[in-house]
C-alpha cells in the first residue's frame, strides 16, 4: 500500500505531514499515552490512515502495525478512531482496510488488543469474523489505599528467612540483566504481553538516571534472586510508577519473594515517601500467569476489566 488515497478502501500510509492527524486521534483513542512513539511510527512505514470518504477526506481512524513479540510473520495491530456517533461504522471501516493492508503486506495472521468492556471494538471485531485467543489483566494500586503494616510484613518475612531486601543500584545491573534472562523463557507470551528483552547498556542507564527504580532480594551469599523495577512517569514526575517485570529465579520461587519485593517497592516509592512520592502503581500481565496474579492481589492491586485479544487469521 502506498501514500496515494485508494478508492475502494479509503486510507493510505501515513506520512510525517500526517502527524498531528495521528496524534489528535490518539489522543481521543487513548488519553492515558504520551504517544511519543509515533513519529517513529509514521517514518517506518507503519502507520495506516483511514479517512471519511467525501470531499473532506477527514481522518476518522489510524491504524498502527507492530511486529508480535517470538511471533514470526505476525503482527500486533493497535486501531485509533475518532469518537462520534459513526464510530461503529468507523471501526468496520478501519478494520478492512487494516486486512488489506497485511494481505498486501504477506502477512496472514495478526491481533487487535482491546479490553473487554469497550463495545465498539468488540462488536467491530467479532462481527469481522476476529476470535479472542488470549486473554490479559490490568490493574492499578492507589498508594492511599495501602496498609502499611501489612506490606511490612510481606518484607519482614522475606527478611526472617535470610534474604537482604533493598534498592537496587547501577552497580546492581549486570545481575539484574541476568536474572530477566533467566527466567524470560517463563514468561506466558501473547501478542499483548511480549516477554521483556532487557539490555544491558538500558538497564544500567534506567538505574542511574532514577527513571527506573528497581528492588530485590539477596541470598546470604550476595545473588540476587527476586526483582521487581517500575519506570516512573514523566508528568507529573514522578507520581505515577508503571511496573516493567516482577520476576523470580527458579531455585527461589513460592517463597513469597514477588511479593515481597513489590511491597518494599510500593513501601519506599509511595508510603515512605510521603507527599512527594507516588501515588499510583500500575502493572499487568497474561490471565494465564497464575502466581503474578497471585502475587498481585497479595499486596492490595484491584484488577481493571480484561485486556482481549482478538485474531485474524489462520493458527497454523
Amino acid at each position: 500500500m502506498d501514500t496515494a488515497w485508494n478508492a475502494d478502501a479509503p486510507a493510505r500510509l501515513a506520512t510525517s505531514d500526517d502527524l498531528a492527524a495521528v496524534q489528535q486521534l490518539w489522543a481521543q483513542a487513548f488519553p492515558e499515552e504520551e504517544g511519543s512513539h509515533l513519529p517513529v511510527a509514521l517514518a517506518e512505514g507503519r502507520c495506516l490512515l483511514v479517512v471519511e470518504q467525501g470531499a473532506a477526506h477527514s481522518a476518522v481512524a489510524a491504524v498502527l502495525a507492530s511486529s508480535a513479540s517470538q511471533l514470526p510473520g505476525e503482527r500486533r495491530l493497535v486501531v485509533a478512531v475518532a469518537r462520534s456517533d459513526q464510530q461503529l461504522e468507523h471501526w468496520a471501516t478501519a478494520e478492512r482496510a487494516a486486512r488489506r493492508w497485511m494481505l498486501e503486506e504477506g502477512v496472514r495472521r495478526w491481533h487487535v488488543v482491546v479490553r473487554e468492556d469497550d463495545a465498539v471494538p468488540v462488536t467491530a471485531l467479532g462481527a469481522a469474523g476476529y476470535e479472542v485467543t488470549a486473554r490479559s489483566w490490568g490493574a492499578s494500586l492507589r498508594v492511599a489505599a495501602v496498609d502499611a503494616p501489612v506490606w511490612r510484613r510481606f518484607v519482614q518475612a522475606a527478611e526472617r528467612a535470610a534474604f537482604t531486601m533493598r534498592r537496587l543500584t547501577e552497580a546492581d545491573a549486570p545481575a539484574l540483566h541476568g536474572l530477566v534472562w533467566a527466567c524470560r523463557e517463563d514468561f506466558p507470551v501473547t501478542p499483548a504481553t511480549p516477554a521483556p528483552e532487557p539490555a544491558l547498556p538500558e538497564i544500567a542507564a534506567g538505574l542511574r538516571s532514577g527513571s527506573v527504580v528497581a528492588h530485590g532480594a539477596f541470598t546470604s551469599s550476595g545473588e540476587l534472586v527476586a526483582a521487581t523495577s517500575v519506570e516512573l512517569s514523566d508528568e507529573p514526575p514522578g507520581t505515577v510508577a508503571d511496573v516493567e517485570q516482577t520476576v523470580v529465579a527458579r531455585s527461589a520461587r513460592r517463597r513469597g519473594l514477588a511479593t515481597a519485593v513489590k511491597a518494599l517497592s510500593v513501601l519506599e516509592l509511595g508510603v515512605d515517601a510521603g507527599p512527594q512520592g507516588v501515588v499510583e502503581f500500575r502493572t499487568g500481565g497474561a490471565q494465564v500467569n497464575e502466581a503474578s496474579l497471585r502475587a498481585n492481589r497479595a499486596v492490595g492491586y484491584v484488577l481493571e476489566p480484561l485486556w482481549l485479544t482478538w485474531t485474524s487469521g489462520p493458527t497454523g
